[in-house]
């Protein structure tokens, strides 16, 4: 087995784990339905993506970053694995760590970039929330 098919193989194994984490069934043409309907050059076939989740082939640069954007991962975690020095992550109270998905990491930068007033705001009202 050639470096290239490791490689591919291994994006096929985090492709069906993160579609795993969504809920989307396994199917090449459920996810070229969906992947289709958020991307905005020419359309995928079934075929390119059952290649996708075979490990036959690796989408481009600009299908990875949609396609992280639908199943909430990072591209970067789906071509290379997870890179603990640009993946988000919070120790939880049990001492286990959460890797957080792309839709919180966003919510955190917006939160950092609040002014102090609207961050106690937020504070207060997730304090409020989660009781």
């Amino acid at each position: 087995m050639t470096l290239r098919t490791d490689i591919y193989k291994e994006f096929a194994a985090r492709l069906e784990q993160a579609m795993s984490a969504k809920l989307i069934r396994r199917s090449s043409t459920v996810l070229a339905n969906l992947f289709n309907a958020e991307f905005d050059g020419k359309a995928v076939t079934i075929p390119t993506v059952s290649n996708w989740m075979h490990g036959c082939t690796m989408p481009t640069q600009d299908k990875l970053l949609v396609l992280a954007e639908l199943l909430d991962t990072s591209a970067e975690h789906l071509r290379y694995g997870r890179n603990s020095e640009k993946t988000l992550t919070l120790m939880n109270a049990d001492g286990t760590e959460t890797e957080l998905t792309s839709s919180q990491q966003q919510l955190v930068r917006k939160y950092i970039m609040l002014i102090p007033s609207q961050q106690k705001l937020v504070n207060d009202l997730v304090g409020e929330i989660s009781r």
